[in-house]
């Protein structure tokens, strides 16, 4: 974006690192690998999504970070701004409600005491969420905007709906 004051761009494909990892995994242990698959395919029926497929593969391969200058950071930390772009909405959005379903869910088990909640919000027509931390004196609410094209990741809302307000702006 045009208020960034640093910004890198990377290529990391998720859905391709997970199967190298796997690869690599099977060469040291075979049976860790086994074990792995095994357990993930019976956790998968239940979270109703493929990790693989409708996650990490859902997601793109460009991701940026950038530190905002308009938007301040908290405490000694920048305003910092992480996305990924998006292959496949439909797919990821699925994982993605049901990710948040599953914390809402074990937040609310918690009740009272649990150390943080999460809240839903709109910005410019884009649902997002937030995790907000209970009795931490810092202002940090980690917050998420899934957008057809991109899964824009900041510290605090302000960070992450700043992209919405700059749309139709020139960029760097």
């Amino acid at each position: 974006p045009a208020n960034a004051t640093t910004a890198t761009v990377v290529r990391f494909d998720l859905a391709h690192t997970f199967e190298q990892v796997l690869k690599i995994i099977e060469q040291v242990d075979p049976n860790a690998k086994q074990q792995f698959e095994t357990q993930l395919a019976q956790a998968e029926p239940q979270l109703g999504f493929s990790l693989k497929t409708d996650l990490l593969a859902a997601l793109g391969d460009e991701w940026t970070i950038y530190s905002s200058g308009t938007e301040a950071g908290v405490a000694f930390i920048p305003g910092l701004v992480l996305t990924a772009n998006v292959r496949d909405h439909a797919k990821l959005n699925k994982a993605h409600e049901t990710l948040v379903m599953l914390a809402k869910a074990t937040v609310a088990q918690m009740g009272p005491q649990a150390a943080f909640s999460i809240q839903d919000f709109a910005a410019r027509g884009e649902k997002g969420y937030r995790i907000q931390f209970n009795g931490i004196p810092v202002p940090v609410a980690p917050t998420l905007v899934l957008t057809k094209e991109q899964l824009i990741v900041g510290l605090t809302p302000q960070l992450v709906t700043g992209p919405f307000a700059a749309a139709g702006k020139a960029s760097l």
